[in-house]
């Protein structure tokens, strides 16, 4: 069985301003050599790492980028009680150019036939969200960046599948000046 990363990059006003993204990813499977990428603006990569190996069926993965870019994919690939839950990510702005231009969109997609309970947890300040979702659901939600200088560290974890984990951290650009990683030093 196969786990897909897609990574992607849009022309956007704090893209335009860099160019190109370079993306590392890693696996935690000793066979799969650490990968690079770099995305242009406004294109998109695939890539497939086999979640199977030496009678493991799990994978965990992490891409790497530039300002602190973080997405971490953990979980097993097999199994009737296994969380099957896609998470794509997109940032949100309202034009303002101020911290509080800075949201982060997320659609949760449960693929599985039964209910999945998503907790959503900021890694800053350990505050927590339950998301309910039916079998086939999807539903987005949006998770304000102003506050922390428009960094976010998020975890999602699923209830009654302890290897499903998939982190999401990173500041939102807008073009303006920002602050350094709150947790730095902690």
């Amino acid at each position: 069985m196969a786990v897909g990363v897609v990574m992607s990059a849009s022309k956007t006003p704090s893209v335009a301003t860099i160019g190109a993204a370079a993306f590392h990813v890693r696996s935690v499977n000793a066979a799969d050599l650490p990968r690079c990428f770099t995305v242009e603006p406004g294109k998109k990569l695939d890539g497939v790492w086999q979640a199977a190996w030496a009678g493991q069926p799990v994978y965990d993965l992490e891409v790497h980028g530039p300002n602190g870019f973080l997405r971490a994919f953990r979980g097993a690939s097999a199994g009737a009680s296994r969380a099957n839950v896609q998470v794509r990510a997109r940032y949100e702005h309202d034009g303002r150019g101020d911290d509080d231009d800075a949201a982060l969109q997320l659609l949760l997609e449960n693929r599985s036939g039964s209910r999945a309970t998503i907790r959503l947890t900021d890694q800053y300040s350990g505050r927590s969200r339950t998301i309910e979702l039916r079998a086939r659901e999807a539903e987005v939600v949006k998770w304000e960046a102003g506050g922390t200088g428009r960094w976010y560290d998020l975890a999602l974890t699923v209830d009654g599948d302890a290897d499903f984990r998939v982190q999401l951290a990173v500041r939102i650009e807008n073009g303006h000046d920002g602050i350094s990683d709150p947790a730095i030093g902690r």
